[in-house]
This record gives C-alpha cells, sequence and structure tokens, in this order.
C-alpha cells in the first residue's frame, strides 16, 4: 500500500494515540478510588471521539481519494 505524507502523518498520529491502550487494566487496577468515575468518564469521552472519527472515515472513505 502506497501512502501519502498525509496519510502517513495520521498513522503516526494514531499509534501515538494508542500506544500502551493493551496494558490498560495494570493501569487502572492503581488508580485511586476517589478517581475512578472520573477516569472512567474521560475513557468514554475518547471513546465517542474514536467513534466519531470511525464513522466519519466510513462515511466518507469515497468522497475523496488522494
Amino acid at each position: 500500500m502506497l501512502l501519502t505524507e498525509i496519510g502517513r502523518a495520521l498513522l503516526r498520529w494514531l499509534d501515538t494515540h494508542t500506544a500502551g491502550l493493551e496494558h490498560w487494566k495494570q493501569h487502572a487496577d492503581n488508580v485511586p478510588a476517589h478517581s475512578k468515575h472520573a477516569i472512567a468518564k474521560l475513557a468514554r469521552q475518547n471513546s465517542d471521539a474514536w467513534q466519531e472519527l470511525a464513522q466519519y472515515l466510513e462515511k466518507y472513505r469515497n468522497k475523496t481519494k488522494r
């Protein structure tokens, strides 16, 4: 697959924003009880943003081809 510079930049950005997510449980186990609700809310907000990105990409995947 050939990627444009924009495509490579997007992949680098996605990689930096998802790095380490496979280790979430070990981090979550160490969150203090008084912070768990706030962290859960933040995780849901991030999830919503990722869902929005996925829907946008799927909806517009054929609209502009570079």
